[in-house]
């Protein structure tokens, strides 16, 4: 049989405990770097629904401040219109910015674009109806429901767009607890 010297027992010793190491530091730099990833992914998803509901907030917002308005004829009810009216667009382009890597929510997207610009376009008609023609008219033009199909239908596509996330979410947050990690807490 082959016998090793001592200090040949050694040095393999030191090398294999150094295999080791490299194979374990290999493993952990890609445990992490996976978890650094999935963590991204995360942090865009909670962007993309925080977004969506924002772009929701802000239109009901708008449109509260002006059925308040056109009821009362009361300028400081057109305050909450005022205020996000001019946010909606931003909005919608800050959600198509954070959605632009998912095709699927790109279709999405650009029929929730379509409706918000109707729901906005049905808003100034019926501010300018009320300056023009009274306020009879305007709340005459509110009672077609066009703005409320369109807010509908725009609170139907943020609400797909936000569970498809959530669905993205729970894969991406399955695949972060998948990593092994130490009984310490740490990656391995």
């Amino acid at each position: 049989m082959f016998k090793l010297s001592f200090k040949q027992q050694v040095l393999t010793g030191f090398a294999v405990s150094l295999a080791f190491v490299l194979v374990s530091a290999v493993t952990s730099f890609f445990s992490v770097k996976s978890v650094a990833i999935d963590t991204k992914w995360q942090a865009h998803t909670y962007a993309v629904i925080n977004k969506t509901e924002r772009l929701e907030l802000i239109l009901i917002n708008s449109e509260t401040g002006l059925r308040g308005y056109i009821l009362t004829q009361r300028p400081k009810y057109l305050d909450p219109y005022t205020e996000n009216v001019g946010r909606i667009i931003p909005a919608i382009k800050e959600l198509k910015i954070l959605i632009a890597d998912n095709p699927i929510q790109v279709q999405r997207f650009d029929s929730l674009e379509l409706y918000a610009t109707a729901k906005l376009a049905d808003m100034t008609r019926i501010l300018q109806a009320n300056a023009s023609k009274g306020q009879a008219a305007a709340m005459q033009s509110m009672l077609t429901d066009k703005g409320k199909y369109y807010k509908d239908q725009m609170l139907d596509i943020s609400k797909r767009i936000v569970k498809s996330e959530m669905s993205l979410l729970k894969v991406r947050t399955d695949n972060t607890a998948k990593v092994p990690r130490k009984p310490n807490g740490l990656y391995c």
